[in-house]
């Protein structure tokens, strides 16, 4: 952009990622999410069940598992794998996917069991609103990189390192985007002035301010949104 303010909003989302925006939240309890698990099971009862086997004692510290040991385990899916193999494999790939590239923090080398109710069904994992979260988790990131101690950065940086201003409406552009993506009920989510939701961080789609990346003309924007709570 010649002049003004840029950044990275659900349009980036939806064209670099392909991921859901408008479903349900990605939220829950992260204290103590293991009383919340269906039917009350401990978390590696659960674990037990979803990937048919328990890591190491050397591979878990509390409520993490050690990433290699995923990508060691489930490397290479067998030759003669059954139905319920597929689904193991497919529920640690997806892990190790929302661990490493979604949600990614800055203890990248271990797993969170947090996930654990998200992969139980792997039919419901398409109604949540990954793209949503995933840039919620961004922002928050973004913010933290911004104090003077911190060295690393955190969360889908993917889509920080792709952001370039290059219009979507290109040719090249268009023939790799799935025709769904467009569709107007996503679409209109792209200008939304709306709260994005990942677990406990909740940050603000402002894209009030951005105007010019839709091919709008920039206006006075409101002050931004503070949703900081006061006891």
């Amino acid at each position: 952009m010649p002049f003004g303010e840029c950044t990275i909003t659900l349009q980036d989302v939806a064209y670099q990622l392909g991921l859901p925006i408008d479903d349900a939240p990605v939220s829950g309890c992260l204290t103590e999410f293991e009383n919340l698990m269906e039917h009350g099971r401990p978390a590696w009862v659960w674990f037990r069940e979803l990937f048919g086997e328990l890591p190491p004692q050397s591979k878990i510290k509390q409520m993490t598992v050690c990433y290699t040991w995923f990508h060691e385990r489930f490397r290479v899916l067998p030759t003669d794998a059954t139905d319920e193999t597929v689904r193991v494999y497919a529920r640690a790939y997806i892990l190790m996917l929302l661990s490493s590239q979604l949600f990614a923090d800055k203890n990248a080398n271990r797993v969170h069991l947090r996930w654990l109710p998200y992969l139980a069904s792997l039919d419901d994992l398409g109604r949540y609103s990954w793209g949503s979260a995933a840039l919620a988790w961004l922002y928050r990131c973004l913010c933290r990189d911004t104090h003077r101690n911190v060295v690393n950065l955190a969360g889908p940086l993917q889509l920080l390192q792709q952001f370039v201003w290059e219009p979507y409406s290109s040719v090249d552009v268009a023939a790799v985007i799935h025709p769904e993506i467009l569709a107007d009920e996503h679409r209109r989510l792209w200008t939304a002035v709306t709260s994005l939701i990942y677990f406990a961080a909740i940050e603000w789609h402002q894209v009030d301010r951005v105007l010019p990346q839709f091919g709008g003309v920039q206006h006075l924007p409101q002050p931004a949104l503070n949703i900081v709570l006061q006891g």
